[in-house]
């Protein structure tokens, strides 16, 4: 703003330099507030649910750059101060507006590139799906910090103790809620397909999801103790945060493993019964072990956050 008072000659060049160097502006604050690997797992995501394929691809294309747009410029301008569910819902509004109209313009300029009724729908899932999962990120649940060698009081440190309780405890109940949609679209799938190979991902899909979600009940945080002193406390805390490096290191044993597996047999199924090329096979699946990968480091870069905190945790003593 200073600097386009010092450059004012008149209204008219002055809104002339601030619509200019707007598009710079938004491109500037997206980036600081962007994660370049969920950026991309939502993208191949969006392109995949709706019906992205060497054939259709503009037709998913479209609609999953509007959507990713609108969920990048949430990120860059959300109101903190607002509760998760508060945001959640704007997401939700955003992400439907961007997505209709994107449609409706479609509709007029190419119909051809509309999408179809099982993109519409699969394509929703997703959304909702991502949705949820913001619901447990970052800005939902600020995560503490444990700078090396700092003191903390006991208030300090239980109040960490609750914040990592918390967040555990909301990525727990959002997590388990997608695996409940995937068991039940998966169920859905079992009994209306028409192919057996169909039938067959969808009941191992649901399989996988159910499997995924009892594990994480069986090995979810636990209440933490809040009544002993600093050390037993300390060391409480320590071994929960142990527990979820383990967790999050071995995501692709219990959680990647189990969904792929169901996705991986409508793929091919799919694949074989339009009579797709060997080429276009390898292209589906070349998607899915991208997500597979990009999943699989971003949990490994949240191991290496954990093991930093309690190497951190290691280091703090307790302040009088």
């Amino acid at each position: 703003m200073g600097d386009l008072w010092e450059r004012y000659t008149s209204p008219r060049a002055y809104v002339f330099e601030a619509v200019r160097a707007l598009p710079f502006l938004v491109f500037s604050r997206i980036r600081r507030t962007t994660n370049s690997p969920m950026v991309a797992l939502a993208f191949l995501m969006l392109f995949a649910s709706f019906g992205g394929s060497p054939r259709l691809w503009l037709n998913a294309v479209i609609p999953a750059l509007a959507v990713l747009a609108a969920f990048l410029l949430r990120d860059a301008y959300q109101d903190l101060s607002l509760s998760p569910t508060r945001r959640a819902i704007g997401d939700g509004v955003a992400v439907a507006v961007c997505a209709v109209a994107t449609q409706a313009v479609l509709a007029v300029a190419r119909p051809e590139l509309l999408l179809t009724r099982w993109g519409v729908l699969t394509g929703s899932l997703t959304c909702l799906a991502l949705i949820a999962g913001r619901l447990a990120g970052p800005g939902a649940n600020p995560r503490p910090s444990l700078a090396a060698g700092s003191a903390l009081s006991l208030d300090q440190l239980r109040g960490e103790m609750r914040q990592v309780e918390r967040a555990a405890r909301v990525t727990r109940r959002v997590e388990s809620a997608v695996g409940i949609l995937v068991i039940g679209a998966g169920i859905a799938g079992t009994v209306w397909a028409p192919q057996i190979t169909a039938k067959a991902g969808f009941a191992l899909m649901a399989a996988g999801a159910g499997f995924v979600v009892l594990y994480m009940r069986r090995h979810a945080l636990r209440p933490l103790p809040m009544d002993l002193g600093f050390d037993a406390s300390r060391t409480a805390f320590r071994d929960a945060l142990v527990r979820g490096e383990q967790l999050l290191r071995s995501v692709w044993l219990w959680y990647l493993l189990p969904l792929m597996i169901g996705p991986l047999v409508l793929i091919v199924g799919w694949s074989a019964a339009d009579g797709r090329s060997f080429r276009s096979v390898l292209g589906f699946l070349g998607v899915f072990v991208i997500m597979s990968a990009l999943v699989w480091r971003m949990n490994r870069d949240a191991a290496n956050r954990l093991a930093r905190r309690i190497d951190s945790l290691d280091k703090t003593d307790e302040r009088e």
